[in-house]
């Protein structure tokens, strides 16, 4: 039976299930993250599937594998899993390191760190630890036990061993609140890493500990997206960074982490930036003038860039954000959020100059519509001919312009 069974791939398996016991699929509905696309209605059939036998778990967990949200009701024990079982932490491609203090944790909740577990986390640490990370304990332990340290200490700590067990995921996403690894962590080579989504941007003293980006950043040759939620201190001298994609979303960044963006990542195409409120953010943010002189070292580079600036505090007239493209000239798409769109002859104006002549989309984003935008449109495409327009207010409704 199980040499049969193990012909099929795992989506004729899962039909199978369907059609003999469609009660055993998990129907309930699960909350999405905000970088968690993955199809939760087959993982929770491949769940089900793995509780129907023994030769069906075999099948299903590689598979199950290939995803591993880690989040505080399962960080320990999936972090013992991957050590034990190498088949299965060669199998996982996409690794989540959620917020381990969501809202629905149990009360009294406290992690369950055996003996074993502490001298197994210890061994593992020491392989890829130069020296035994500080705790944020008054009095230092005498040795590195996690029953002595808080709970941030043991949350970094299993997620520096889950990252360093699975040398093959290909996506990385790190919620990075009230927790962080050891700073003297030193991953191994993760070659097939491609995208990496990094959020740590809530309050304001988690503007600081980035280091952990140049630890990712130097194990992960193939890198090619990055997308943060973040409060300035982006660590400066990015290594070898091949990332051709940047998104900053719901972020504040100043001019320093505007340099260290553009100078380590050099072969950047794709760009987008959406300025938060910047309440929490220790350090002023970038203006328009800086930013544009910053982006013209990427003006043979990037091809789209979007710009977001409806949230801002800052508050400067449309046509000094429209300046920051005046030297891309590769541009070919272009989004821009403008707080105000109220002096529309002016911004039109500065469109005309400023846009490069490869230019094939434009998308503005705006507070509320005005009846001026037919003529902005019109008098856009007289100069670029083919360009697509599209306007879109907070609403999300939208006006587009073939």
């Amino acid at each position: 039976m199980a040499s049969i069974l193990a012909i099929f791939p795992p989506e004729i398996l899962l039909a199978i299930v369907r059609q003999l016991d469609p009660s055993r699929l998990c129907r309930r509905s699960l909350e999405y993250d905000t970088f968690d696309e993955l199809d939760w209605e087959s993982y929770a059939a491949l769940a089900s599937l793995a509780r129907t036998c023994k030769t069906l778990r075999h099948l299903a967990q590689v598979q199950l594998f290939r995803h591993v949200p880690m989040g505080y009701g399962n960080a320990l024990r999936l972090t013992r899993t991957l050590v034990k079982q190498p088949h299965l932490a060669g199998a996982v491609k996409d690794l989540t390191i959620g917020y381990m203090w969501r809202k629905g944790r149990r009360k009294g909740f406290k992690w369950d760190i055996c003996d074993e577990d502490s001298t197994l986390l210890d061994k593992y640490l020491a392989v890829y630890c130069s020296k035994e990370p500080d705790t944020s304990t008054e009095e230092p332990p005498a040795v590195w036990r996690y029953p002595n340290c808080d709970l941030g200490d043991i949350t970094g700590a299993l997620a520096a061993v889950a990252i360093a067990q699975t040398p093959n995921i290909q996506r990385l996403v790190l919620d990075r609140i009230y927790w962080t690894i050891p700073k003297s962590f030193t991953l191994p080579e993760l070659p097939f890493l491609t995208e990496f989504y990094y959020i740590h941007a809530f309050e304001q003293f988690d503007t600081q500990d980035n280091y952990i980006l140049n630890i990712i950043f130097a194990a992960a040759p193939a890198l090619k997206k990055f997308h943060a939620h973040i409060l300035d201190s982006i660590p400066p001298n990015i290594p070898y960074s091949n990332v051709t994609e940047a998104i900053f979303t719901w972020s504040c960044l100043s001019y320093a982490s505007f340099k260290a963006i553009v100078e380590g990542f050099p072969h950047l195409q794709k760009f987008t930036y959406e300025c938060k409120k910047e309440t929490w953010a220790d350090n002023p943010p970038a203006g328009p003038r800086e930013i544009a002189e910053l982006l013209r070292f990427r003006k043979d580079t990037v091809t789209h860039l979007s710009l977001d600036f409806r949230q801002s505090n800052r508050y400067v007239n449309d046509q000094e954000y429209v300046q920051i493209i005046e030297h891309m000239y590769a541009l070919e798409s272009l989004v821009l959020g403008l707080q105000l769109l109220t002096d529309h002859e002016a911004t039109t104006a500065a469109l005309l100059r400023y846009l490069p002549k490869s230019i094939q989309s434009l998308d503005m984003l705006c507070i509320v519509f005005g009846p001026e935008f037919e003529m902005m449109a019109r008098t856009l495409q007289g100069q670029f001919p083919g360009l697509k327009i599209r306007f879109e207010d907070e609403d999300e409704e939208s006006l587009t312009f073939p």
